[in-house]
């Protein structure tokens, strides 16, 4: 049988194929990182990296609390990204004069961290062990495969959760009597020792990054559908889609791009690939190739597209024909207000959407 596996792409964000910066390390080491510490190793082999740095004492401090500022400054060395073309996010404590503020607004911008509900960032306070999660299943798109997790201060389908299932199915982390302690703060060696776990567990996994530039639009929204075991599964990492291969296999990935304006978000296409995964010694291997069959494709619309919420959805030809309703399928996504409008038929339709009071709008 063939399944459809779907992720909302607003609700997981990723950096995969990190790109470390190549630099001399000031020193051969820190005087207070001893090989006997637990973080020691962790801590050279990013010190070597150049992800982190110690203080003008030649200490790192692997004891003290890591600040959210710190943390995020770290990140975007990490995932090497561009810090002199980014957005300003508008944190009210993050002016453009602050120290971290390049660092702050390129990690915002990739969507892979906000702020506070007071519109603050907090720079100077410590990171959490729960908000550690979140950064880094974001960051290295880390996927949640619904293993039962052994933490009871862990809510299910709570907005942590998945980040934590992430890190925990990837053992990344293991807690600690039986919990994850979510709102303990997370040490300078602790911080690195998480990071250098997250990096040996993408040494091991293949993956292929999908950028909205490689093809001239603005963002894109996809799937993939396959086998029921599956071959591949999509990520997003801010505005990137994430293709990862799992076992070895064939799998058809369906993308949607679009394109936008000062009035409105344009639908540009829809394009499918087949992704093929395969084992060579051991260690698998992935291509993406452009498939030209006709498979199930999909547009996403959210409710600012349409204007208000629709109740009914009708399709015809361009000749104004009917579509049959086995030949397409609408789903609604609640918790992100997306729709999706999957077509299992070929051709130029005209999409009609209704809302019970009658207002119709078509696409």
């Amino acid at each position: 049988s063939m399944k459809k596996f779907w992720f909302n792409t607003l609700a997981m964000t990723l950096a995969v194929t990190m790109t470390v910066c190549a630099v001399t390390p000031a020193s051969a080491g820190f005087s207070d990182v001893v090989p006997a510490n637990s973080h020691h190793t962790a801590i050279e082999a990013l010190q070597k990296q150049g992800i982190v740095q110690g203080f003008e004492d030649g200490t790192y401090r692997p004891g003290v609390i890591v600040t959210r500022g710190q943390a995020v400054k770290t990140l975007v060395k990490l995932m090497d990204l561009d810090t002199s073309n980014v957005e300003n996010p508008n944190f009210s404590d993050v002016p453009v004069g602050h120290a971290y503020y390049k660092e702050i607004a390129a990690l915002e911008n990739a969507q892979i961290i906000n702020g506070f509900t007071d519109g603050s960032f907090r720079s100077g306070r410590g990171v959490t062990r729960e908000q550690m999660a979140r950064m880094l299943a974001k960051a290295f798109a880390l996927s949640y495969q619904n293993t039962p997790l052994p933490f009871s201060d862990v809510i299910v389908d709570s907005e942590a959760h998945p980040y934590i299932g992430a890190l925990y199915e990837h053992k990344i982390t293991i807690g600690k009597d039986g919990m994850f302690d979510l709102y303990s703060p997370v040490t300078r060696g602790q911080f690195a020792t998480f990071i250098y776990r997250a990096q040996q567990v993408m040494e091991k996994r293949v993956v292929k990054r999908l950028r909205p530039s490689d093809f001239n639009v603005t963002f894109l929204d996809g799937y993939v559908f396959g086998p029921d075991d599956p071959v591949a599964i999509l990520h997003r990492s801010g505005d990137d889609l994430v293709v990862e291969g799992l076992s070895e296999g064939k799998s058809t990935l369906t993308i949607s791009a679009y394109r936008e304006t000062d009035e409105y978000i344009e639908y540009v296409f829809s394009q499918n690939y087949e992704i093929t995964v395969t084992e060579t010694n051991g260690k698998l291997e992935m291509t993406i190739e452009e498939d030209e069959s006709i498979s199930p494709a999909s547009i996403i619309f959210d409710v600012m597209d349409i204007g208000f919420i629709p109740s009914d959805v009708t399709i015809e030809s361009i000749s104004g024909e009917k579509l049959d309703e086995s030949l397409y399928e609408f789903t609604y996504y609640e918790e992100s207000e997306l729709f999706e409008l999957t077509m299992y038929d070929v051709g130029q339709y005209i999409v009609t959407f209704k809302n019970e009071a009658g207002v119709t709008k078509r696409a």
